[in-house]
């Protein structure tokens, strides 16, 4: 594991610690499943950790994020009042480390675990197609007000207008007015994905984060999967997988076990000093 990696692993081990204490259902999700299964570790590019739950369990969890070490830090708007997503994470903040899209909103940082919440959807595949398309509406409304930056890669126009973008982006996270208006957006958008998962439903989706419509619909899980895991080497201790974690990558990943390009083996995270290069 490089430093980064460390850390992050450090927060799973104390993560996984509380939720076996009392009881709390997880699964690892995403790369680190898929890390968990072809590399029994960390994919060697990847420096986050992904565990998915339902919201509740992941309520009994928060019930317990006091029990955290005071080096670690549960991340929410309501915690962090200068972060807007609703995708929890536990930050180790004795490393500093920001990622630069999220620099200008003097948000805690350090290495983490995204704690994926997965709500159930309605049951009508009309009403949940709707619904899918309304919160990624919504995340990515969110999104552009406090989020865009110019990436590295941009060029020309799109560097230019995301570039516009950023500095209107700051100014706003400086006037009352404007966070005001952040502050409502997101609570409407919490308040959509709660009442929706009010009613049981067999389907559920990770709807705390902005991702297109499709991704919400490929990244569903049933609720049995959330349910039934086993316990598999992620380095150097055991933690819950789903047991038909083979058919889930595969919807997620297609051909999971076969290695990744080259020129595909890299984090997905820019963090701030790698802009002063």
């Amino acid at each position: 594991m490089d430093q980064i990696q460390s850390y992050a692993y450090e927060v799973l081990v104390e993560f996984d610690k509380i939720c076996t204490a009392h009881s709390i259902k997880y699964i690892l999700a995403f790369g680190t499943l898929l890390g968990a299964i072809r590399h029994k570790g960390f994919i060697p590019w990847d420096d986050d950790i992904d565990v998915a739950m339902t919201r509740k369990e992941y309520l009994k969890f928060k019930e317990h994020a006091h029990e955290l070490p005071k080096h670690f830090f549960l991340q929410t708007h309501e915690s962090d009042p200068n972060y807007f997503l609703l995708m929890p994470k536990i930050r180790n903040v004795s490393l500093d480390l920001q990622e630069y899209a999220f620099a200008h909103t003097q948000m805690k940082s350090g290495p983490w675990i995204d704690i994926f919440i997965y709500d159930a959807l309605p049951k009508s595949q009309d009403e949940a197609q709707e619904f899918v398309h309304d919160v990624s509406q919504a995340h990515s409304k969110l999104y552009r007000n406090v989020y865009i930056y110019p990436h590295p890669s941009d060029r020309g126009i799109k560097k230019a207008l995301k570039t516009l973008m950023h500095k209107k982006n700051v100014q706003s996270l400086s006037s009352p007015k404007q966070l005001a208006k952040l502050e409502n957006m997101l609570a409407g958008l919490e308040n959509m994905i709660v009442d929706s998962g009010a009613e049981p439903s067999e389907r559920l989706a990770p709807l705390c984060f902005y991702e297109t419509a499709e991704n919400y619909k490929r990244d569903s899980l049933f609720a049995h999967e959330l349910e039934e895991s086993f316990r598999s080497h992620f380095e150097d201790q055991q933690f819950l997988v789903p047991k038909n974690y083979d058919e889930i990558l595969t919807r997620f990943y297609g051909d999971y076990m076969t290695p990744t390009p080259k020129e595909e083996q890299k984090s997905l995270h820019n963090y701030k000093e790698d802009y002063a290069k």
